[in-house]
């Protein structure tokens, strides 16, 4: 739904259903659209929605057009909580279960974020200028139209890629690393759906305390609108009358719980004495504020505001009608179906919710709610604990390690010494690079024919390079060889001398690395906590700058 009320954030993820089957007539796509609703209702029953609703709907237009079949489609903002857009993935892919003809093609603001998910498993060829049209979920599988099927050089038309991916299924299944990937990311659902929840107590206006009950998804709306309030809003909220209250279990997502206690508090001055810092009264207020906010403009018929108008308008002018006269029956089913397309797809969310809390408020049962709160004993309410709001520094570096991978250059049994890691670093630089980052020398294909390019044979030629330079500009390099070959020929005297100097060698060597490794530890010192040059380039190689630091380092 387009917002014009709240100043919500672009972050949306979309979704267009075909079919394999070749041919299908309107009313398969009116019972597929409809069924696939009741599924979604039924996966996501305690889901609350961050945003928007994931919902199915047909096109009000025929969207079959430049190679693109006919099809469903969905769009859900899902804001600040980008866990709504891996439970649609999770959905979606039941979804295929259960419905084995359909064919689903997702993606958000970034792009294919299946594949920036997998990114780690995808083959070279595979980046966002190439998979364009190439990604679908079929039958729960995660499907890529290589490029042995489709050259690289070739636009995918979406109506040949079905065809392709309902007819060679093995061929366009992505790997099981791929697949996996995925899965982990959504594996903890429907389980995840009561975990991501937060109940606490509060203190509150009756008539909100009710309709949060009745609907209990309205507490997103009403967060999201207190959090992202303007001056406009300030000064409606200044008249708040906060009083008639009651004190209830609400149910929020941990995200909007989190969003609401961090958000300051509106001063509303007549309020906040009357309160006095209670916690629960505090959220409750900002609660209070947000509905203000939400409801500011209450309309009765949406169908009568100036965004449908304009609507309509916009609907007439691209044909819609099809020259039906206004009236007849034709025109009737045309603009129902254009009314339910706005009201579920187009109405300003304010207005769609303010309609809604209207038709609650005159039913029968949102008086029984109220006079039940008025008689319920607060102290029978229970609410959850509040540790998860706080994480350690050892539990981030958990969670982002369980969730980016460490790296595993260094083995488990290594021993962390500067010598090591001025060698593990060498190693870093020597392998190949690209604008894409630094990836491993893989061995090349004999029989294509390509230049044979060694990035160690390079390396090697230039250190040697370097090596006669060196010699040439200091003499007593000349002389001195530590090869072992020739020991047997050599004096006593001389054997010792070589001796002596290789273990020199080795002493100089070992001083470098030393001065290298704590030029690392005090430039990391010097990032206090930040992210900066000498902890990136250590985590190439395994290594987090607290492996090596604690608060007692003394380098001076």
């Amino acid at each position: 739904m387009e917002d014009t009320s709240i100043a919500y954030s672009d972050d949306s993820v979309h979704c267009y259903f075909y079919s394999s089957l070749s041919k299908v007539d309107a009313s398969y796509w009116e019972r597929l659209c409809e069924n696939i609703n009741k599924t979604i209702v039924i996966l996501s029953e305690d889901h609350i929605w961050h945003r928007d609703e994931f919902r199915v709907h047909i096109p009000l237009h025929d969207n079959s057009h430049g190679g693109i079949p006919f099809h469903l489609e969905s769009s859900t903002c899902f804001g600040d909580n980008i866990e709504d857009e891996w439970f649609i993935v999770y959905i979606v892919l039941e979804i295929t279960k259960q419905f084995k003809d359909l064919i689903v093609q997702i993606k958000d603001n970034d792009g294919e974020f299946l594949l920036i998910e997998a990114a780690d498993h995808l083959q070279s060829w595979a980046n966002p200028n190439t998979t364009e049209n190439r990604v679908y979920i079929y039958r729960s599988q995660i499907h890529l139209i290589p490029d042995t099927i489709i050259d690289l050089s070739t636009k995918v038309n979406v109506s040949d890629a079905i065809k392709i991916i309902t007819n060679e299924t093995e061929q366009t299944r992505v790997s099981s690393e791929i697949h996996q990937s995925i899965l982990n990311r959504i594996s903890e659902y429907p389980q995840k759906i009561k975990e991501n929840l937060h109940r606490t107590v509060v203190t509150l206006p009756l008539d909100i305390a009710a309709l949060l009950i009745l609907k209990p998804s309205l507490i997103s709306a009403i967060v999201n609108a207190y959090c992202s309030h303007d001056m406009i809003d300030v000064q409606v909220c200044k008249n708040i009358q906060f009083d008639n209250c009651v004190t209830t279990e609400i149910t929020f997502t941990k995200c909007l719980y989190a969003m609401l206690i961090h958000s300051k508090l509106i001063n509303i001055t007549k309020c906040i004495k009357i309160i006095n810092n209670d916690k629960r009264s505090l959220i409750g207020l900002k609660l209070a504020c947000g509905y203000e906010i939400l409801t500011r403009n209450v309309s009765n018929d949406i169908f009568s505001s100036k965004g449908y108008l304009n609507f309509l308008n916009n609907l007439k002018r691209n044909g819609y009608f099809k020259n039906n006269i206004e009236g007849s029956k034709m025109y009737t089913d045309l603009l129902d179906k254009a009314k339910n397309y706005y009201k579920c797809m187009e109405c300003p969310i304010n207005t769609y919710l303010s309609s809604q809390i209207l038709q609650i408020m005159s039913t029968t049962n949102f008086l029984k709610i109220k006079e039940t709160l008025k008689q319920f004993n607060k102290e029978d309410y229970t609410e959850d604990n509040e540790d998860w709001l706080n994480i350690n520094p050892e539990q981030l570096n958990d969670l982002l390690n369980s969730r980016y991978g460490k790296q595993t250059k260094l083995n488990s049994g290594d021993m962390i010494s500067s010598q090591t890691i001025t060698t593990k670093l060498k190693d870093f630089l020597k392998q190949t690079s690209d604008f894409e980052g630094v990836e491993p020398t893989i061995d090349i294909d004999e029989n294509k024919q390509v230049i044979d390019f060694d990035p160690d044979d390079f390396v090697n030629s230039i250190e040697k390079m370097l090596n006669i330079i060196s010699r040439d500009k200091d003499n007593s390099d000349e002389n001195t060889d530590f090869s072992d070959d020739s020991d047997e020929s050599l004096p006593n005297e001389l054997v010792e001398k070589k001796k002596d100097l290789k273990m020199e060698r080795n002493n100089i060597e070992e001083r470098e690395a030393d001065n290298t490794f704590i030029n690392i530890i005090k430039s990391m010192k010097e990032e206090e906590g930040s992210s900066g040059p000498s902890s990136n380039l250590l985590r190439t190689v395994g290594i987090h700058k607290m492996d090596l630091l604690d608060s007692d380092d003394d380098l001076n």
